[in-house]
C-alpha cells in the first residue's frame, strides 16, 4: 500500500479540472480532456493517477506517452514533486532515458518513437499478469499519424487522452478515439480567459500590403493555380476519382508522382514564400522591434522559416535588445544556451521557427510576435498558449502581422474572435507612419479584415430560430437575444456565427460577476455553488425567453393527406456524410433533402454528435 505522502496530489484542483475528472470518470475511464494551453490539464491526469492507484492499489500500473524529451522531463518533475512519485518506481524509456536492468517499474514515461515499439507488448504482459493499466497520452493529437497510432494496438484498461488541438488535417483523430476514447470533457481557451484561469490578453493584428511588384507577382500565381488546380481536378475526375481539393491529398499525390499534383504543391509554395517574405512585414517588424524596445516585455517571435528568423533576430539585436535565436540549423548547445538564457532574464527576446509550438514551458514570457503562422486553428491556440500563464501583474500581448488580400486575412485574422472573444481582439493597417503604441493600446479597431464565406459569414434569423427551436429543451442552448459584453447588446445574425457555442454569453464575465455578488461574492465553494445555482435559474430564464422569441413551424399545406410517418430510419454518421460528400456540401438542407429527411432531424442529429459536425466541417472546408 503507497504510504500517504506518496501517489498524493500536493495541488487543489480548479473548479474545471474537477469537472473535467468528474466527466473522465462517467465516461468509463477513458476519454479525451481537450483543454487550453496552459490551464493545467496535466494536473488533471495526476488526479486521475491518483484515484487509480488508491483503487487498485499493488495492481495498479500506469503509462505516460509523452511526444518529446523535453516533455519526457517535465513529467517526472511533475510526478515526483505534484505527486509524491517515488524516484524508484519510475522507468523512463527514450534515448536518452538511463539503462535499466529488470522489468520496467509501475509507472512508465516513454517517447512515443519508443511507446509505439515497446508499450503494446508490455500492456499484454501487465494484462497476463493481473495488473491494470492506465495510458495517459500527452499530446494525444500526435498519436493519431499512420506510425504513432501503434501504441494503442493493445487496448488498456483505463486511457485519459490530453490536448489542447485535437484537430488533425488528415483525419487521425478518429484514431485517437478508437485508442483512448471519445471527447468526455473540453474547456477553451475562451472559457479559460472567461473564468480568469488563464492571463488576461490583448491581440493586435497588424496588416499589412504587398508591394505592386509583389502583388503582381502573386497574382499571377494565384490565376497558375487556380488553373492547376482545375486541370488536376478534371484529371482526376476522368480517372474515376473525387478530388475535395484537400491540401493533404494533394501533397500525397504529388509524393506518389502525379505531375499535376506536383505542380499545384509547387505553385502553392512558392504563393506562401511570397507572402511569408513580404517587404512590408519585415518593415513592420523592425517598427515593432524599435517599439517593443521602449517596454519591459519578455517577446518570443515566431516564424515559419529559418531566412525570416534569422532577420528578425537582426532586426531586434539592432534596437539594443538582448536577443537568442532557436531552429533547427544550429547546433544543440547553442539551442540549449539559447533557451535557457531566455528563461534566465539574460535575453527579453527569443526568436524561434516552430520548435516551441508544442510542449516547452515559458512562463515568463509576456509577449509573443506572430510573425509569420501557417493558419491552422491548432498553432494559433498553442502560440498564444505560449504567453498566457499566470503571474501576479502579468497582461499578456499577443501580435500578428498579416498581409492583406491573402489567406492570412480571414483564415487568421478573422477566426481570432472566436478564439479569444471580440473584446479582446483588434485589428489595425500598419503603415511607415503608424504609431505602434496607439495601434496596440487603442480601445476600438480601426480596420475590419474581410472574411471567407466558409464558417464567418452571419447566419441569417431563420438559422438561428431553428437553432433555438431545436435545442430548447438542451442544457447548451440559450437565447442569443440576451446575450451582451457589457456594452452592447449582440444582434441575432451576430450571435448565428458561432451559435454552437451560444451558452458561453451566459458564462461571460459579466454575468459570472452578477451571480457571484448575488451570492455573498465570496471567493469559496459554498458561494461557487450558490452561483452555480443563480445561473441554473437564468438558464432556464432564458430558454423560456428563448421559446416565447422562437417561430411556431408553418401549419401543413392542406392538401396533404396523410399525416408524416411518425417513424424515420435511423440515421448513421457514414449515411450523413456520405450525403454530405455526395453533395459537395455541409449544409443540413441539402444533406437532409438527398437523404429525403426533414430538415430538423437531421439537425438534431448533428447537434447531439460533436465528431459528426467536425467531419462535416472537413467536407465544407473540402468543398
Amino acid at each position: 500500500m503507497p504510504e500517504l505522502d506518496q501517489w498524493k496530489l500536493r495541488t487543489e484542483l480548479r473548479a474545471w479540472q474537477v469537472r473535467a475528472l468528474e466527466a473522465w470518470s462517467q465516461a468509463g475511464h477513458r476519454g479525451v480532456v481537450d483543454a487550453a494551453t496552459g490551464t493545467g490539464k496535466s494536473l488533471v491526469a495526476l488526479a486521475a493517477i491518483e484515484e487509480f492507484v488508491r483503487a487498485h492499489d499493488a495492481r495498479a500500473r500506469i503509462v505516460v506517452v509523452v511526444p518529446s524529451l523535453a516533455l519526457a522531463r517535465q513529467w517526472r518533475s511533475q510526478l515526483t514533486e505534484g505527486l509524491g512519485v517515488p524516484q524508484d518506481e519510475i522507468t523512463e524509456w527514450h534515448s536518452n532515458a538511463p539503462k535499466s536492468v529488470g522489468p520496467p517499474q509501475r509507472l512508465v514515461i516513454a517517447v512515443i518513437d519508443s511507446a509505439r515499439k515497446h508499450i503494446p507488448e508490455m500492456i499484454r504482459k501487465w494484462n497476463d499478469e493481473g495488473h491494470v493499466t492506465l495510458l495517459v497520452v500527452d499530446e494525444c493529437h500526435r498519436a493519431g499519424s499512420a506510425v504513432n497510432r501503434k501504441v494503442f494496438d493493445v487496448p488498456p484498461g483505463r486511457s485519459l487522452g490530453l490536448t489542447a488541438t485535437l484537430e488533425r488535417d488528415d483525419g487521425g483523430e478518429e484514431v485517437v478515439f478508437d485508442g483512448v476514447g471519445p471527447v468526455c470533457f473540453s474547456y477553451s481557451l475562451l472559457d479559460a480567459l472567461d473564468d480568469g484561469v488563464l492571463a488576461p490578453i490583448r491581440s493586435v493584428n497588424l496588416y499589412v500590403d504587398l508591394t505592386e511588384a509583389e502583388q503582381s507577382d502573386y497574382d499571377e500565381l494565384t490565376a497558375s493555380l487556380d488553373s492547376a488546380m482545375r486541370q488536376l481536378r478534371q484529371e482526376m475526375f476522368s480517372a474515376g476519382r473525387d478530388l475535395r481539393s484537400n491540401l493533404n491529398e494533394i501533397r500525397q499525390l504529388a509524393v506518389d508522382g502525379h505531375a499535376g499534383a506536383g505542380r499545384v504543391m509547387s505553385l502553392v509554395g512558392k504563393r506562401a514564400h511570397l507572402v511569408r517574405h513580404a517587404a512590408n512585414r519585415r518593415e513592420c517588424v523592425r517598427s515593432i522591434a524599435g517599439w517593443l524596445a521602449t517596454t519591459q516585455h519578455n517577446v518570443i517571435v515566431f516564424h515559419e522559416s529559418i531566412a525570416g528568423a534569422e532577420q528578425s533576430h537582426e532586426a531586434f539585436r539592432s534596437v539594443g535588445l538582448p536577443t537568442v535565436l532557436e531552429h533547427s540549423d544550429l547546433p544543440d548547445d547553442q539551442r540549449r544556451q539559447s533557451a535557457n538564457a531566455f528563461r534566465a532574464g539574460r535575453a527579453r527576446v527569443w526568436v524561434v521557427v516552430k520548435s516551441i509550438d508544442e510542449g516547452v514551458d515559458v512562463p515568463d514570457a509576456s509577449c509573443a510576435l506572430i510573425v509569420s503562422c501557417s493558419g491552422t486553428e491548432r498553432q494559433r491556440i498553442q502560440r498564444f498558449g505560449r504567453i498566457l500563464r499566470q503571474r501576479d501583474g502579468k497582461k499578456a500581448l499577443a501580435v500578428s502581422v498579416l498581409v492583406r488580400r491573402t489567406p492570412e486575412e480571414p483564415r487568421v485574422g478573422c477566426r481570432d474572435t472566436e478564439l479569444l472573444g471580440d473584446a479582446r481582439v483588434r485589428h489595425h493597417r500598419w503603415t511607415f507612419v503608424a504609431s505602434l503604441a496607439e495601434l496596440v493600446n487603442a480601445a476600438t479597431s480601426s480596420f475590419q479584415p474581410a472574411s471567407d464565406a466558409l464558417g464567418h459569414a452571419s447566419a441569417s434569423d431563420e438559422l438561428v430560430a431553428q437553432h433555438l427551436e431545436l435545442g430548447i429543451a438542451s442544457d447548451r442552448r440559450v437565447t442569443p437575444f440576451e446575450a451582451s459584453d457589457g456594452k452592447r447588446r449582440f444582434t441575432v445574425g451576430e450571435v448565428a456565427a458561432s451559435c454552437h457555442r451560444s451558452e458561453k454569453w451566459v458564462h461571460n464575465q459579466r454575468q459570472r460577476r452578477r451571480f457571484e455578488s448575488a451570492a455573498d461574492g465570496q471567493p469559496d465553494d459554498i458561494s461557487r455553488t450558490e452561483a452555480d445555482r443563480l445561473y441554473d435559474i437564468a438558464l432556464q430564464e432564458n430558454r423560456a425567453k428563448a421559446a416565447a422569441q422562437a417561430p411556431q413551424s408553418p401549419p401543413a399545406p392542406t392538401r396533404r393527406r396523410h399525416p408524416a410517418r411518425s417513424t424515420v430510419p435511423a440515421l448513421t454518421r457514414d449515411d450523413i456524410l456520405a450525403a454530405a460528400t455526395a453533395e459537395g456540401s455541409a449544409d443540413p438542407a441539402r444533406i437532409a433533402q438527398r437523404l429525403g429527411l426533414p430538415r430538423e432531424q437531421l439537425s438534431a442529429v448533428i447537434t447531439a454528435d460533436p465528431m459528426l459536425k467536425f467531419r462535416l466541417k472537413k467536407v465544407a472546408q473540402a468543398s
